[in-house]
This record gives structure tokens, sequence and C-alpha cells, in this order.
């Protein structure tokens, strides 16, 4: 016989299992025996993506409490649901890792985030690869009523800037993402300075006239400040006519003199821009991508920290103008990769799953020292509600629209060395 309690019991363990699986296939689960009520004990919940791992990985994830023991853990396939949940757990934050097998499982990549909250939903990080944009067409550019003393540039969809200007005489050959397509033409005078812009549409794979006198448009021209003592630096600008779909490469500049960068862009006739900023000194390396007209600047990160391993734990303190502070630990065939917000705080050594106990991932003295500021994002919770709801986890400040500023210590000042491997969290240059 069923005692009422007990029926109520079953009840709110059903209701709970079914809550926790609808819409998607059977979730992966920790082993949790005899958990009366799921919900009240869900950690973390996981939507795998269909291409997070590449033939010949492994996936995990686990989480950890602030003393380093393991909470829960589960290997994953692409396309699952994950639900990660104990009954033991008490508190409130804990450390949440993705465990990466490579090469036959020789090599282990860990990426840990701190102070992730109870019930947060996530999206796994997935190994970032570039994706090479087709041109299958090729236009052959003709001109006429060129300008004498005048050096014309052409950009297609997507496609750098031509760095000198074209041979108006024999013409000039682009490839184009689609056919029919549109090309950018900038003027610029002897001094290097663009001066006119026009837009010519409906050019065609094969022969095409154009009218250089139509490249008559205004464009906009400013001195963009740099901070001193920069050993180089570049700035890109991108315009786009209608949406995010295909912008020109309108500027692109690497001198500059003591009062910064001499910019141009167009004004009339497109409706945002994108805008890369690239420089180092002896220090620092900086990265930056900001859209819209507001975006055209060259910006600063103005940052302090401290970073100290005593043998047991890393000890941190971050302030300054940035989100978060990414350091890596670098052993035999282990990269562990570590995310820690703005303020102080600090990490220790972390449990690792049976899958995974062959590998050496206990502390060391950090490497590879880099900050990240989302621009828009102004808290360490905003910014894991960002992972919470993006494709790609971290790699979405990749995604057009997002503002992000980045700065990563060099080797020599950060008591470690740079990283530059296959899957690495990569810097933007």
């Amino acid at each position: 016989m069923l005692y009422p309690n007990t029926i109520i019991r079953l009840l709110i363990v059903c209701l709970a299992a079914c809550l926790l699986s609808c819409g998607d296939d059977d979730p992966l689960i920790s082993d949790e025996p005899q958990i009366e009520n799921p919900i009240d004990s869900v950690l973390v919940s996981i939507k795998v993506q269909g291409d997070n791992l590449a033939e010949g990985m492994r996936g995990f994830v686990f989480l950890s409490d602030v003393t380093g023991s393991l909470i829960a853990s589960t290997e994953y396939s692409n396309g699952d649901s994950v639900v990660l949940y104990s009954s033991q757990f008490e508190g409130s934050e804990f450390y949440l890792s993705q465990g990466l097998l490579y090469n036959n499982g020789e090599e282990l990549e860990i990426i840990t985030y701190t102070k992730v909250n109870k019930g947060r939903k996530w999206v796994l990080y997935k190994v970032y690869t570039s994706e090479e944009s087709e041109y299958p067409y090729r236009a052959d550019l003709k001109f006429q009523n060129a300008k004498e003393g005048t050096s014309y540039r052409v950009s297609a969809h997507d496609q750098s800037i031509s760095y000198f200007g074209v041979n108006v005489e024999n013409g000039y050959n682009t490839d184009l993402k689609t056919n029919p397509s549109d090309i950018y033409i900038v003027a610029s005078n002897d001094q290097d300075q663009f001066v006119k812009y026009g837009v010519f549409t409906e050019i065609t794979e094969g022969d095409n006239l154009v009218d250089l006198g139509l490249v008559n448009n205004d464009i906009v021209s400013k001195t963009l400040a740099i901070p001193e003592s920069l050993n180089m630096a570049t700035i890109g600008i991108r315009a786009y006519p209608n949406s995010f779909n295909s912008g020109f490469y309108v500027c692109f500049r690497d001198q500059f003199t003591d009062e910064g960068f001499n910019i141009s862009y167009p004004k009339e006739g497109f409706s945002d821009y994108y805008t890369q900023v690239y420089y180092e000194n002896d220090k620092f390396e900086y990265g930056q991508r900001t859209y819209g007209e507001d975006g055209i600047y060259i910006g600063t990160m103005n940052y302090d920290y401290d970073l100290m391993y005593d043998g047991e734990v890393i000890k941190y303190s971050v302030s300054g103008d940035l989100d978060f502070m990414i350091f890596d630990i670098e052993k035999e065939n282990v990269y562990h990769t570590w995310l820690v917000p703005f303020g102080e705080g600090k990490v220790v050594s972390l449990e690792l799953p049976q899958e995974l106990t062959n590998f050496d991932a206990s502390l060391d003295q950090p490497e590879y020292i880099n900050f990240r500021n989302i621009l828009d994002i102004h808290t360490y919770s905003e910014w894991l509600d960002f992972i919470s709801k993006s494709d790609n986890n971290l790699m979405d400040i990749f995604e057009l629209g997002v503002n992000f500023q980045e700065l990563s210590i060099k080797e020599e000042n950060s008591g470690g060395k740079l990283s530059n491997r296959r899957g690495k969290l990569p810097i933007i240059l």
C-alpha cells in the first residue's frame, strides 16, 4: 500500500523529470540516487551544440565547490541535453569546467569559469574555426573618365581594399561573392588622402565598364589620437550599406604620426560601420572591435592586477576597465584556462572526473594573461547571461554587433609565455 506522503513524493519526482526533459531528448544527468526533488537540486542545465566535438574528441563537463571537490560530472556527445545536479551541495556558486580530450585522449584542455550560480542554463565552448569566404566569380573592370592626378582603389563585398591604386589604363580584376555584386571605389589625392567615393551596383562576372566620373560622393576625414610609445598599430573600417550581411572595407591604415591615424570613411548611403583596432607596445597587445559611427575611435584599457601562486592556491586582484581576466596553466599535455571576474578572489586545484584522473591539472604558475571587456556589459552576472544566451559561449564576442576590447600582457611582463595552440581562446589581432 502506498501512503499519501509517498504518493506525493512520487508525483513530484515524476513532474520534475518531465519538466527537465520537456522538448528535448532524455538529458544526461549526474549519478545522484534517491533525490526526492530534482528541481531543487539542479545546478546547471546545458544544451550541447550539434557540432561541439570534432571527430576523435571527447567532451566532459564537471562542477566543483569552493574547495575544488567534485560535485557532479558527465561525459557528453554532440547534441546532448545535460543536467547536472546534486542533493548534497548547499552552496550558491561553483566552478564550472569543460574538459576536451584531443589526439586520441593524449591531450586535455580544460576551461574553468568561476562563480557560476546555481540553476543557470549554459552553453559550452566549441573549438573556434574560421570559415573562409568563397568568391567564385571574377569581374574584369575597365575604367573611363579618370581624373588626372587621382588614384583609385577598389573593394568588393567583404574583401580588403586594394592597398595600392589600380592601373586605370590596364583595368582591374576582382573576385565577387555573388553575381551580380556591388563594388566600392575611393579616390585619393597625391598625398594619399581619400577624397571621394562611389558605389557601383550590378557588377557582373566578366567584362564591366566603370565610369570613374561617378566617384564623386563626399567622404568624412578625421584624425584619431593613439596612445604614446607604440611599437605598431593598425586600424581597419568596414562600412555596411544596408545590413551586416555584406560590407566594404573602406579604410586600412598601418602608418601613423604623433597626432595619430588619419582615417576616412563614407557617410551617405551607409547604415553601419565596424572598426577593428590593434596596437602593441613593450608591455601589452590591445585589440578592439566596435560598431556604429560612434565606434570609429581608438580605445584604451586601464587595468591593474595582482596574480600570485603560493604553492596551494592562486590569489588574484583585478581592477580597471574590464569584465574579467583569463590566465592559463600549462603542463605536460594539459592546458587549463581560467576565467575570473573583476575584483578579488582565489582559485584552487580541482578534483577531476574519474575519466580524466590520469592527467595532472593541479595549479602552477599562471601564464598568458588576458583581459576582456564587453562594452555593453557592466557586471559579471550580465557576462554569465551573455554566455547562457549565446551560440558558442565566449566565442560569440566575435559576432557582428558585439563591442569589446581585450588586452594581453606580453611574455616578459607576465611571468609566463604566450600561447597560440589549436583550440585556444584567441586574441583578436
